[in-house]
């Protein structure tokens, strides 16, 4: 409500209030005059006497509407007050609301610096958001560079090693050469020397070999033995392998022992009886 009405309310309900107390005043002092006596009035005193017996009737019903109306005046008047205090407290009311809410030259002051803070502050999160972008992009470019530079460290690492091998083979090599020539050389005297004993033995030959036991303990006559030793003109493992079948089929002349201690290891001892001019002798042979 605008204040002028406001204000022309007020005024119209103070002045309904003034005719109202003027009225009440001029009923109560209405009813506080006395009854004036008339000389009629004595006159007839005494017939009124005589009619008191009789019951009374008001005989003014116009007051009795006027006490009516006051009465209702009085219930209007407090509904009246009611409503005056209320449209008070309601005008109180709105002057304190614009009293807090109405603008003032530093509540724009302190509205514009807000709206210009609120306005840093997107540009402030415009920025930091294009900030992180680049903090990203800048960071992958670090890892791979950081990835780049380790494979040039490991190359470097590997290049390194394989120089100081180079270079500790370069500082051996005479070393390793003279190792090498010695190992040789004792290599070429061992197949030398196995050489000349294989030579020796072939040129060698057939051998006879005569032993003379007397007689002694062991040995109760006096024993003549001849061995003979033959090389075949066959290697070592034909010469092995032919004899090894003759012993497992006993192919030996008149009397043959044969014993196998292992299934690699056979013995055979045979004798044989040799026909001479002044006589026979016995022959053994001993095989393993």
């Amino acid at each position: 409500m605008p204040p002028t009405d406001q204000l022309s309310t007020n005024a119209t309900i103070t002045c309904d209030f003034d005719v109202l107390e003027e009225f009440l005043e001029e009923m109560k002092a209405f009813d506080c005059q006395p009854a004036t006596s008339t000389p009629a009035r004595k006159g007839c005193s005494k017939r009124s006497t005589k009619r008191s017996k009789q019951p009374y009737k008001n005989p003014n019903p116009v007051w009795k509407r006027r006490k009516e109306e006051l009465r209702n005046l009085r219930i209007e008047t407090k509904e009246l007050e009611t409503q005056v205090a209320f449209l008070r407290l309601r005008d109180t009311h709105a002057k304190l609301f614009d009293e807090c809410m109405g603008t003032t030259k530093g509540q724009e002051l302190w509205k514009a610096a807000a709206k210009r803070e609120r306005e840093g502050y997107q540009q402030a999160q415009a920025e930091n958001s294009h900030l992180k972008q680049s903090i990203k992009r800048y960071k992958k470019i670090s890892d791979t560079l950081q990835a780049a530079l380790e494979n040039v460290e490991n190359n470097a690492s590997s290049l390194q090693g394989e120089m100081r091998i180079v270079h500790g083979l370069r500082l051996l090599g005479t070393t390793v050469f003279n190792r090498l020539e010695c190992r040789v050389q004792a290599r070429l005297q061992e197949l030398d020397t196995f050489l000349h004993d294989n030579r020796t033995t072939t040129e060698a030959g057939d051998a006879d070999q005569i032993r003379i036991y007397q007689q002694e303990s062991l040995h109760p006559v006096s024993v003549v033995e001849f061995t003979r030793n033959r090389l075949m003109p066959f290697s070592a493992e034909k010469t092995s392998t032919s004899v090894w079948d003759i012993m497992k089929l006993g192919d030996f002349l008149n009397e043959k022992l044969i014993s196998t201690p292992s299934e690699d290891d056979m013995a055979s001892e045979g004798w044989y009886n040799q026909p001479l001019k002044c006589g026979v002798q016995q022959c053994s042979d001993h095989t393993v």
